[in-house]
């Protein structure tokens, strides 16, 4: 395994990528050589994630971005299928289970899947669709209004600083509560909490991420809109991260540098999460505010650290 610091050469599409942009990097090198895309991009119309078959690059760009929210892969094995069958170069990105899954099928159909690279992407945890579902409901009847965008790390104040929001009449409603649930780990589902696939073991050719600490990590290399730690885990990956050189920038880093929780263990089941959906069961909107709150203090600080990061 080697471990690089890397962003994509294009600022437009770093700045619109949910870290340093490799996704699309990775996309760009698959698609030169005729190749599809097999990624997730969220629906608006079912307020769901979905996994998609791209060919083109305007495409692909709709599934850039975070999306915390659990993805419905039930097409996802067969399409890749079908994509091998032609004798394509594919990528696949999703979460390391998913990986897992669609590798296990190919194995079990006897295919080759030598033309086929996969991408994990470093999970902290998948949050449930139907709770995300309530959520939206919530604010639709809050703002009388229909969800028209949703973005879960807008970059306005930069990349630290991520701003979560969802557009409804044309305002941009400020969402970073739910993310808060989501790093508080209460709304994840239940077998994250004992997944088998948070350790340096990927599943992916390559392994992708947030570089946090990058400015410490590699302060000459840093870039305010997004750096990205990419852990190359096979011989498939090295070749794919070759194929990505002409559209990115990357240094070596010790993968030890790069190490965080996703990558030793899984995430906490915290001691009051039974607690929490039994009283959301029962009462969304009170157990939403409950849960949420945020001390004056507490406001005060996170507003000092933006107006920080800001005059950076």
């Amino acid at each position: 395994m080697r471990t690089y610091a890397a962003y994509i050469k294009d600022s437009d599409l770093l700045y619109h990528s949910s870290s340093g942009g490799m996704f699309l990097a990775a996309s760009m090198a698959i698609l030169s050589q005729g190749g599809y895309i097999v990624a997730s991009e969220y629906e608006v119309d079912t307020q769901s994630v979905q996994y998609q078959v791209y060919s083109k690059f305007e495409d692909v760009k709709k599934a850039s971005g975070s999306k915390y929210i659990q993805s419905d892969s039930s097409n996802m094995i067969q399409s890749v299928l079908n994509i091998v069958k032609q004798d394509k170069n594919v990528l696949v990105v999703g979460t390391p289970c998913q990986i897992a899954a669609i590798k296990k099928t190919i194995l079990f159909y006897n295919i080759s899947d030598e033309k086929v690279f996969y991408i994990d992407l470093l999970c902290h945890g998948v949050p449930s669709p139907g709770f995300w579902k309530r959520y939206i409901h919530y604010l639709e009847k809050k703002y009388n209004g229909k969800v028209e965008r949703v973005d879960f790390k807008d970059k306005r104040n930069g990349w630290i600083y991520p701003f979560a929001y969802v557009r409804i009449n044309n305002q941009d409603i400020d969402i970073r509560k739910y993310d808060s649930l989501y790093y508080k780990d209460l709304i994840s589902r239940p077998c994250c909490y004992e997944c088998r696939f948070s350790s340096l073991n990927r599943t992916g050719d390559l392994s992708i991420g947030d570089l946090w600490g990058a400015e410490r990590i590699v302060p000459d290399f840093y870039q305010k809109n997004g750096v990205s730690v990419v852990l190359v885990n096979t011989k498939k990956g090295e070749c794919l991260f070759k194929m990505m050189d002409s559209y990115i920038m990357k240094v070596e880093i010790k993968t030890d540098d790069a190490m965080q929780q996703c990558l030793k263990f899984p995430v906490k089941k915290p001691s009051n999460r039974d607690e929490f959906w039994t009283e959301i069961n029962r009462n969304f909107e009170k157990t939403f505010y409950k849960y949420t709150k945020t001390g004056i203090v507490k406001k005060g600080v996170n507003k000092i650290r933006r107006i920080l990061h800001l005059q950076k």
